[in-house]
C-alpha cells in the first residue's frame, strides 16, 4: 500500500512476502526515508516484535495484514486501526451454494486449509472442529489449492478474499456481507520502547488522516 511512512534512518519495513524491495515515503514537514522490505510469518510477529529483529536485522515498522488485538498490544505499540474487516471464507465459485451459513463450513465433508499462526488459524481451530483441517505453510499458495480442488475452504480476511476472488474467477469470497467473526481492524506495529518514535509516527498518521490521504489510499486499494 502507498501509505506515507515516517521512519528512523536506515529503518526497515516488514511487509508481507516482499524481500529487499525499497520504499520512498514522504510526509510534508518530514524528510524522505528509504526503507528496506523484509519478511516474516504470522506466527512469529510477537516473537520478532519483542526485540523488533528478524534474520535480516532490526526493523521499525511491521505492516501487512496484521490484526489489532489485545494480545499484541500488550507487548508492542500499534498505530490507529485501518481497513475494517471480518473473517470470511474463500471457496470455489462452483461450490458457493454449499456454504450459505457458518454451520455449512463445520462439516466432516469440508476440507479446510489453514496457514500456521495468526488469527485465521485460531478461528479455524476454535470454530471448525468437525471439518477436515490441514496446514499449509505458504499462505499465498492456499487460494490456488482451493481453486484446484485440493481443499474446499480457506478462512481469511475480507480484503484478501476479495483480492483472490477478483484475480481468479474460480474462487468466490463468501460471507462478505455477514462476516464469520466481529469486525476488526488492521494496524501498523511499531516498537513499544521508543516514546519519541511512537509520537512521531502517531503525529504523521493523524496528519495524513486529517488531509484525506488515508481515505484516498483506502479508496484506491481496498475497494
Amino acid at each position: 500500500m502507498a501509505w506515507g511512512v515516517a521512519a528512523r534512518q536506515e529503518s526497515h519495513v516488514c511487509h508481507g512476502t516482499h524481500s529487499h524491495a525499497t520504499l520512498d515515503a514522504q510526509a510534508n514537514g518530514l524528510r524522505t526515508v528509504r526503507g528496506c522490505f523484509t519478511s516474516t510469518k504470522s506466527g512469529n510477529f510477537l516473537s520478532a516484535s519483542s526485540a523488533f529483529t528478524t534474520p535480516a536485522g532490526k526493523f521499525n515498522v511491521a505492516v501487512g495484514g496484521i490484526t489489532r488485538n489485545v494480545g499484541r498490544i500488550r507487548y508492542i505499540e500499534m498505530l490507529p486501526g485501518y481497513a475494517p474487516f471480518g473473517k470470511v471464507a474463500l471457496v470455489r465459485s462452483a461450490d458457493k451454494s454449499r456454504y450459505m451459513t457458518p454451520e455449512d463450513l463445520n462439516k466432516a465433508s469440508v476440507r479446510v486449509i489453514k496457514n500456521p499462526g495468526g488469527t485465521n488459524e485460531a478461528f479455524v481451530l476454535e470454530n471448525l472442529k468437525a471439518a477436515q483441517v490441514s496446514t499449509h505453510d505458504k499462505n499465498a499458495e492456499i487460494p490456488g489449492l482451493i481453486a484446484e480442488g485440493k481443499g474446499d475452504v480457506m478462512i481469511t480476511e475480507t480484503y484478501e478474499a476479495l483480492h483472490y476472488s477478483k484475480a481468479d474467477p474460480r474462487l468466490h469470497a463468501a460471507f462478505i456481507d455477514a462476516p464469520l467473526a466481529p469486525i476488526n481492524q488492521l494496524g501498523f506495529m511499531i516498537p513499544a520502547d521508543d516514546a519519541d518514535y511512537s509520537r512521531v509516527m502517531g503525529f504523521v498518521w493523524e496528519l495524513l488522516d486529517s488531509r484525506g490521504v488515508l481515505r484516498q489510499t483506502s479508496d484506491k486499494w481496498l475497494k
